[in-house]
């Protein structure tokens, strides 16, 4: 179930109520609250090291590993 494995990556303190499955088609950049909110302020490649650590990916549309 998808909200088990957003809860045991994120953590209880994120509730999930329900999930939506997207399939993107394209990929622009925009203004991450990573980027907005980061203490000390973090580059774009630290921020990708540490989603990618955090959500294994598989392709560079981020797809999770194990998920179809």
């Amino acid at each position: 179930m998808i909200a088990d494995w957003v809860r045991a990556t994120n953590g209880s303190e994120y509730p999930v109520d329900h999930v939506v499955r997207i399939e993107p088609t394209s990929i622009s950049p925009l203004l991450s609250p990573a980027h907005v909110f980061a203490d000390p302020p973090r580059s774009q490649e630290e921020i990708k090291d540490t989603y990618r650590q955090k959500y294994p990916v598989t392709s560079r549309l981020c797809k999770p590993q194990g998920t179809t």
